[in-house]
């Protein structure tokens, strides 16, 4: 495929909610332009764009793929996103190559959930897109129906382009809306509409329009483009995918209607060195500038960097600096990329997508440049995955590859996170939902060959006391030669919420040498590892040395730290101990509609609604609650918004556990510590 000027190509980004047949369209392209001699079925698993093992185990996408041709002298780059909320991370990185959006609309099932979401995704990233309502050969569906819900959620600049007709109750072709001469009353004024935004386009041809003449045919298609790249109108075309009706229409429009990488105006990106906000113009012309927006870790091939050029050429075996990294790397092969089809190429122009192979340091969200003219681009910004459990690999060996594992995947997926926590000792993994997760685990197995067991995290409580306590510590021992003798007395009290520990010694006269204060100390904090109740670390806790004794020969700091941990034990027991639980503070947007049963499902979880707001067409909840209840909180939430909903979530502090949940808790605990034979 030869180097194109920016002008000669179109990026399209093609989105949907699940089964609406993306993969399938891109198909029936490669087959219409005689790329693939016959389409692939997503049941059979030999679609160019699926094409990895757990897409074709699972019979649906789960990570963007590209697909390449030419048409008309046009390169287009087809990016086929996953429709599946899970994996949104991968619609934004497509979103981030692309200048033109593609949305794909079952017409059995019309708008879905993730229909709005990536409508929005598209629109807040200022992408002139067109929609392609697709399964029209299905008996029952109703083309009318499903423009009129689009219009009403949309709005009325979504024109149909194209209508479907059927013979003998069958699927036979598309119609332009333009070539009809006298059609339905709908078709009339879908065709009005066209013309009203042809017009609208250019202030010249809404002069002409607006004075009764006629307007061309050249003169629509250039009003229609124009407004197209204003995003003032959204056309939609019809057919089905699998029957290839109407998709030469969606193909010819790619070419003909929308934009190229260099007419929607230069990138802004912030030069390093100045730490200024610099402009790129998407020309060969410029200096090199290039963005990695999706990294592929492919245990044969090595890893896979896609790229969106921005300025100049991008070269083979050549040098390019990482802006972010402050680095050199080597580009090695570049490659262009059908499905799993590769394409040796020598060189890549402004505005072209590509993959390099083998970068060492390079990430996503990585931008690269000239050395001397660096320049780094603004990140996709991806969600924070919420949905967290606790890694357990299942042998030794698991245990020794799980971290090349884990390291491979967090690289290729920026919405997962690998972490620890010290507090339970757990190797916790995150990610956007159970799907989503599940499918980690599989390429950790199938891909690496590490087994790992997932599970619920324990909950990090604490203890505390509630009463102010004395108790005496005095650790005493005879053997032959030197004895052992430590003694003190300790005071322990309750302190502020958060302050975790304070220590101090009221010893005057020197009932204790000051050299035996801190191995005293020392005691304490080895006891306060493990609590009275349930073996959780104590906290909020001040403790004073009041009193104690010594003898000269026999007294050592081991004696004293000794003492000292037996005076706290016995504090504990008698200040009125108390478990504590994290309580996280969660911000939730739902749309107004499940806003009630929202807060009663807070409310159930202990949760506390702190304050609301709206912003745009969504409610904003800020609440607290118990970390114990909200674990599994992205299913519940997904449930009860058809998954609509989002929330993000951070450990605010931590609150007493109610009596009869903390008798449970306390019980558990000496259950597994008798099980372990402690």
């Amino acid at each position: 495929m030869k180097v194109n000027e920016p002008k000669l190509i179109r990026n399209v980004v093609v989105v949907s909610h699940g089964n609406a047949g993306k993969t399938t369209f891109a198909e029936a392209i490669l087959f219409k332009k005689k790329i693939i001699q016959r389409m692939g079925r997503i049941e059979d698993g030999n679609t160019v764009s699926d094409y990895q093992p757990e897409e074709t185990e699972r019979k649906f996408s789960i990570s963007l793929s590209i697909i390449q041709f030419e048409h008309k002298g046009i390169k287009i780059n087809y990016l086929d996103t996953p429709g599946y909320a899970d994996f949104v991370g991968e619609a934004l990185s497509g979103i981030s190559a692309c200048e033109n959006g593609l949305m794909l609309i079952n017409a059995m099932s019309g708008i879905e959930i993730q229909t709005l979401k990536y409508w929005r995704l598209l629109e807040n990233n200022h992408k002139p897109r067109a929609l392609f309502i697709n399964k029209l050969d299905v008996e029952g569906t109703d083309f009318i129906k499903i423009i009129n819900e689009l219009r009403e959620t949309f709005g009325k600049r979504v024109i149909p382009f194209t209508i479907p007709e059927y013979s003998n109750n069958k699927l036979s072709k598309v119609t332009n809306v333009l070539s009809v001469a006298d059609g339905s009353s709908e078709t009339d004024e879908f065709k009005h509409e066209i013309l009203e935004a042809a017009a609208e386009g250019d202030d010249s041809l809404l002069e002409k329009y607006l004075g009764g003449e006629e307007l061309t045919t050249e003169e629509i298609k250039q009003g229609l483009r124009k407004a197209f790249l204003n995003e003032s109108f959204f056309p939609v075309f019809t057919g089905s995918a699998t029957e290839l009706v109407g998709v030469d229409e969606v193909i010819d429009f790619m070419s003909d209607f929308m934009a190229s990488p260099n007419e929607l105006g230069a990138v802004e990106g912030v030069n390093p060195q100045t730490n200024q906000p610099e402009q790129k113009k998407v020309s060969r012309d410029e200096s090199l500038s290039a963005f990695v927006f999706k990294t592929l870790s492919d245990p044969y091939v090595g890893k896979l960097s896609f790229t969106k050029v921005i300025s100049g050429l991008l070269k083979s075996n050549s040098n390019v600096y990482n802006s972010n990294k402050e680095l050199l790397e080597k580009t090695a092969q570049i490659v262009f990329l059908n499905g799993s089809n590769q394409e040796t190429v020598d060189e890549v122009s402004a505005g072209d997508i590509c993959v390099i192979t083998k970068l060492t340091a390079t990430q996503t969200n990585d931008s690269l440049s000239s050395k001397d003219k660096p320049i780094i681009y603004k990140k996709i910004k991806f969600p924070i995955p919420m949905l967290v459990k606790s890694m357990k690999p299942k042998t030794k060996n698991d245990e020794d590859r799980m971290s090349i594992g884990l390291s491979k995947v967090t690289e290729e997926d920026p919405t997962v996170r690998v972490s620890k926590n010290s507090e339970t000792n757990e190797q916790l993994l995150s990610g956007v939902g159970e799907t989503h997760l599940s499918v980690i685990i599989e390429k950790l197995r199938g891909r690496y060959g590490v087994n790992i067991d997932l599970t619920t995290p324990m909950i990090p409580y604490r203890e505390t006391i509630t009463a102010k306590a004395k108790a005496e510590g005095k650790y005493k021992k005879q053997t032959g030669g030197h004895g052992q003798y430590g003694h003190c007395v300790l005071e322990v009290e309750p302190i502020e919420r958060g302050k975790e520990y304070s220590f101090e010694s009221k010893i005057f006269g020197g009932s204790i040498p000051r050299q035996y204060i801190p191995a005293i100390e020392k005691g304490v904090k080895e006891a306060m590892v493990n609590g009275h109740l349930a073996g959780y670390p104590v906290v909020d806790i001040g403790i004073a040395v009041l009193d104690g004794s010594y003898h000269p020969v026999d007294s050592s700091e081991m004696a004293f730290k000794i003492a000292g941990s037996m005076a706290f034990k016995k504090a504990m027991e008698q200040g009125s101990a108390i478990l504590l639980e994290p309580i996280a503070k969660v911000t939730i947007v739902v749309e107004e509609k499940y806003l009630g049963d929202v807060i009663g499902d807070l409310n159930s979880k202990r949760g506390k609604v702190m304050g609301m707001r709206a912003e745009n067409d969504k409610q904003i909840i800020e609440a607290t609650a118990p970390l114990a209840e909200i674990q599994n909180y992205a299913n519940d939430l997904n449930s009860i918004t058809q998954g609509t909903g989002e929330y993000t979530m951070e450990i605010s502090h931590y609150e007493p556990v109610p009596p009869k949940t903390a008798e449970k808790i306390i019980q558990e605990s000496k259950i597994n510590s008798e099980q372990k034979g402690e």
